[in-house]
């Protein structure tokens, strides 16, 4: 039988000090600092709900930046699982920037992506179905859906750009996505990572 897990129980906080070696040329967080923040906030909140150390990054959705992080800057990021498949992981990670003395808080950035848990042998493998409560967990789980739907048309339309030479079986088919995705395994059918990353994406 398949385990159940409320969101709540893998909510994952980590904190950070903007440190001047991490400050570009604009007296800023580089970008890529804060990248890697994300990602490894991300990785533990899906480790967490899997249960599971083998997790992996398959999608990273959007990274928005909303104000810059200056040296010495308290820095929280907190991430949520938002929606699971059989394997994947949609964690939404939200980042603001504190002051240790006041404790107002200010956006700095949020991130969506997606992490998916496998097993010895780099196969999928099952994870806790979700189990939503509060508000927040269902706009969350609601929006997850809907990235998840347009990231699926966005491959789609991708594909339709050059149909005729490229994607002619489309006019006559009723599950394009899963020709789409043999297409692109047959392509790379040696590049078996790249493989599971589609598979993880399009499922």
């Amino acid at each position: 039988m398949r385990k159940v897990k409320k969101a709540v129980l893998s909510i994952c906080e980590s904190r950070k000090i903007a440190m001047p070696d991490e400050i570009n040329p604009h007296g800023t967080l580089f970008g890529g600092v804060m990248m890697s923040w994300i990602d490894k906030v991300g990785y533990m909140c899906a480790q967490n709900y899997a249960e599971w150390k083998k997790t992996v990054t398959a999608n990273i959705d959007q990274i928005s930046f909303y104000n810059p992080v200056y040296s010495g800057d308290h820095v929280v990021l907190k991430a949520y699982v938002a929606h699971v498949g059989k394997s994947s992981m949609q964690i939404d990670v939200h980042v603001t920037k504190e002051d240790p003395i006041l404790k107002n808080k200010i956006l700095v950035a949020d991130a969506y992506m997606t992490f998916v848990s496998v097993n010895q042998a780099g196969k999928g493998r099952l994870v806790p179905e979700l189990i939503l409560e509060t508000d927040a967990d269902f706009e969350r789980n609601a929006k997850a859906q809907v990235r998840i739907q347009m990231r699926k048309e966005l491959i789609l339309k991708l594909a339709a750009i050059n149909p005729k030479s490229k994607y002619p079986q489309f006019k006559n088919v009723d599950s394009p996505i899963k020709l789409l995705k043999m297409d692109i395994i047959k392509k790379l059918k040696h590049h078996t990572r790249i493989e599971k990353i589609i598979n993880y994406v399009l499922n």
